[in-house]
């Protein structure tokens, strides 16, 4: 009898805290893609709406960027989905210039945090400081 109460106790208990977690929050993971390096001074830019997808953030649509962001100085804010570089703040939806050049194809990205395997990688901007 002495098992069974237990075993009992022991699923109550389990039930009880699974009911817990849906009242947690979604675990949400950075989006942000990172290169290892200084910020890429390149003088071009680009122009478009910066844009989520899933844990990826692109800019422009013909070809659409997966935006490359050097890990010094740069955080995301999951609360408002803004990306604070030096020099200001980017908000997804809106329509930004972000300086920096295209990643050449022969070329590997050195990443300091690779993308989510599910983002886009085939055009990748290095973004440049403001």
């Amino acid at each position: 009898m002495r098992p069974l109460l237990l075993a009992l106790s022991m699923t109550l208990a389990v039930s009880l805290a699974a009911c817990g977690d849906d009242d947690e929050p979604p675990v949400t993971t950075s989006p942000l893609a990172l290169y290892a390096g200084e910020w890429n001074a390149d003088k071009a830019a680009t122009q478009g709406v910066l844009e989520r997808e899933g844990n990826c953030l692109y800019i422009g649509e013909s070809p659409r960027l997966l935006i490359a962001f050097a890990s010094s100085g740069t955080s995301w804010d999951a609360a408002t989905e803004t990306v604070t570089i030096p020099g200001g703040t980017l908000r997804v939806g809106d329509t930004i210039l972000l300086a920096g050049s295209q990643a050449a194809a022969e070329t590997p990205v050195q990443w300091r945090r690779p993308p989510d395997s599910t983002c886009d990688q085939a055009n990748v901007w290095l973004s440049g400081p403001g």
